[in-house]
Formats: C-alpha cells, structure tokens, sequence
C-alpha cells in the first residue's frame, strides 16, 4: 500500500485476506531498513530538472482550479517534435503531464510505471516536494489505514525524494543506538591521537 493513502479518509476498507508481505519483527510498528534507490548522495540532474517542469507553478500552487504544471506555464503545449527530446524524457513528461509532448506514435501508450509523487516525510509534504524517481524507500507495518482498523498489519510502502528523507520512520530504540554509536566514534576519534614521548635521544650529539 502507497503511504499516500494513510491521509485519506475512507468509510470502508477491505484489505484482507490479500498474501500480504509479513512484518519482519513483532514490534507494535515495525520498519524495514532503507531501500537506496538513487545510488550516491547527489540527485541526477534529469531528475532534478523533472521535479520543477513537473511541479505546480507558483502563480497557481494555491489555485483553486487545477494548477499549471512549471512546464505549461513557460511553453505551449504541446511540445513540437522539433524539440528533438529523448524517448525517455518524452516518456517521462507525457506520464506526469499527459499531452505536454508531441508523440511519434500517436497511438503509443503512457507508461503506468512513471509518475510524480509527493515525498513521504511529513515536513517535505508540508512544503510540497515532488520527485518522479524517489531517492530512497521504506516498508512500514501499519494497523490503521486512511483512518480504519486494518484488520492486520499491512505493509505501507515511503518514497522520499532524497537521502535521508525516512529517517522519521526509524524506532525509537533504533535511533538510540544510532546516537550510542555517533558518541563511540567521537570518543574515539578524540583519542586517536596520542603523544608518543621517545627516551633514549638526550645524549645524542647531531653537531
């Protein structure tokens, strides 16, 4: 289950008997450990240049209506094939903003599997993060989906748009042993250096 849906509010809910992936532990909320999806600390420059076409104009983002996308509200769309874009940028930009390319093919299909999504971390939703490739995830085993009772646990899927973005998702006890081993390394790095006192040079003439 998307974790988008956990701030839906649904009368009704039938998740189960559906072969759900069982939770790893037998903690009240388990989590899984963090799924790098985007390898190294820095975003691709493809995605980063998707999340702003893809993302609401600030003319419009408090609009009632639906809001033009940056894309839209800097050229007309469609874009014409004299643009000369990659297949997969082609791809990319029709899925998020359906008819903002002009196809080859008319009659191709818009990939389901492309899409642009809000970031998982509740201070990024708040600001409204958007990323089409997110840079992390993370299962979570929830009781309580989109306000009703689950029946179960069933795994919740995070997507965040960067590195580090789930990290609110870590237990308690996990993040205590994370700042037990951050207080080690810095002890030990304070006595790394040590000084070394040499005997035995005092009655040595270098003249």
């Amino acid at each position: 289950m998307p974790s988008e849906l956990l701030t839906m509010s649904l009368r009704v809910l039938n998740l189960h008997p559906n072969p759900f992936l069982p939770p790893p532990n037998f903690d009240d909320r388990p989590v899984s450990a963090t799924e790098t999806v985007i390898p190294g600390r820095v975003i691709p420059l493809t995605e980063m240049l998707y999340r702003v076409l893809v993302a609401p104009a600030p003319s419009t983002l408090f609009s009632k209506r639906n809001p033009d996308s940056f894309l839209s509200s800097h050229y007309d769309l469609p874009l014409p094939p004299t643009c000369l874009l990659p297949p997969r940028v082609t791809e990319t930009l029709n899925a998020c903003i359906p008819g903002s390319v002009c196809l080859s093919d008319p009659m191709s299909e818009v990939r389901d599997d492309i899409n642009m999504s809000i970031c998982g971390n509740p201070d990024h939703q708040a600001a409204g993060r958007l990323f089409v490739r997110p840079a992390e995830q993370r299962l979570s085993w929830e009781r309580t989906i989109a306000g009703q009772n689950a029946g179960g646990m069933v795994p919740v899927l995070w997507r965040g748009c960067g590195h580090g973005c789930l990290d609110f998702l870590k237990p308690a006890m996990e993040q205590g042993q994370l700042e037990t081993e951050d207080i080690d390394m810095a002890v030990d790095e304070v006595n790394v250096v040590r000084e070394i006192k040499l005997r035995g040079f005092d009655d040595l003439d270098f003249d």
